[in-house]
């Protein structure tokens, strides 16, 4: 989702704006590679879930676990249905749906993660080390959650800046401070978004590497 992001900034770029614009636009050919790799590597993630779930004696452990399995398996049918069916999106009508379908069946994965090992990382099934480590693997699918509501929240603020600017600054012919305003804010939504990025890929490696090596809690029965 963080292609998205660009995706959604280079439509309101002028093409030859400091070469922003083709900088971003260059980034749609990126997608289908990055979907068919997310693809990959959910598919490997679910194997793990699959092993993990079985290994754990405790039932809420378990439970939860097979909450994050079913969340990946949602992810997998997203992200194969954007990579193989992209095409479909182009359609007028049809593709809308089926590109707010599958936007909400990702979020609602997300959020199945995020209170899954939300209540992980304060399971006594799991030590202290293993907690942290659940806590990063939420904090990693918050950071998925706020990728994806981004495009809408920055959406909002054009909109109102565009408002404010045909609303009330009708005879003002230079209104330069908006110009700012709505640089400023595309400018924040990429360090946002690469930010978010950066947690949302490296948080799962280490917040798996925490609970594999923190090993159980005292309550494991």
């Amino acid at each position: 989702y963080g292609v998205s992001i660009f995706e959604f900034l280079a439509k309101y770029l002028p093409p030859n704006n400091n070469g922003l614009g083709v900088f971003f636009t260059s980034i749609h050919t990126l997608g289908f590679i990055a979907k068919a790799a997310i693809v990959v590597g959910y598919v490997l993630y679910l194997l793990g879930l699959t092993r993990f779930a079985a290994m754990q004696t405790n039932a809420v452990a378990a439970m939860n676990i097979q909450k994050v399995r079913t969340a990946v398996i949602i992810l997998i049918c997203c992200f194969a249905a954007g990579a193989i069916f992209g095409i479909l999106f182009s359609i007028p009508f049809i593709g809308t749906v089926i590109s707010l379908a599958v936007w909400i069946a990702t979020l609602v994965a997300y959020f199945k993660m995020k209170n899954a090992f939300g209540v992980l990382m304060t399971s006594p099934a799991f030590s202290a080390a293993s907690q942290k480590g659940a806590k990063k693997l939420r904090y990693a699918a918050v950071c998925n959650i706020r990728l994806m509501l981004m495009p809408i929240v920055v959406a909002l603020i054009f909109g109102l800046l565009a408002f404010i600017a045909f609303a009330f600054l009708k005879g003002n012919s230079n209104p330069t401070w908006l110009l700012y305003v709505g640089g400023f804010v595309g400018v924040a939504a990429i360090i946002c978004a690469l930010v978010f990025m950066f947690f949302a890929l490296v948080y799962p490696f280490i917040g798996w590497y925490q609970i594999m090596n923190g090993g159980p809690g005292e309550d494991s029965m």
